[in-house]
């Protein structure tokens, strides 16, 4: 009885890490942006729990734990209802860019630096 038990730790110990050792897994980099800048934005919005967030979001707790510590991207659904409660875009939240603050009249925008496109020729070959 005590080796099948030990086997099932074990074997969810393997699932649980894509080097099969237990080892924690890396985080998409997206997801951690994704964290910071709900982090800042709840900041802002003088939110500084994820339970309280959670509450007045209506997502559940878990998920919104999941946002915060970067280790899940945020659905478009949820960045919806998250940007109302924060003051932001969903955009913003998403992607990094947009209006990141509505405050009173006042509207910041931040974009990034359009990506070089490749060179296009005009000239027709003969």
């Amino acid at each position: 009885m005590k080796d099948s038990f030990d086997a099932t730790v074990n074997d969810m110990k393997r699932r649980s890490s894509p080097l099969g050792s237990g080892a924690p897994r890396e985080k998409n980099p997206e997801a951690v942006a994704m964290g910071l800048r709900l982090r800042e934005r709840s900041r802002a919005a003088e939110i500084y729990e994820q339970a309280e967030l959670a509450r007045k979001t209506g997502i559940p707790a878990g998920t919104v734990m999941s946002y915060w510590n970067g280790d899940r991207k945020i659905t478009s659904k949820n960045a919806l209802i998250l940007a109302e409660i924060l003051k932001t875009t969903a955009t913003y939240l998403i992607q990094g860019e947009g209006q990141a603050l509505v405050e009173g009249d006042r509207n910041v925008t931040v974009s990034r630096v359009p990506r070089p496109q490749p060179f296009k020729s005009t000239c027709s070959r003969p």
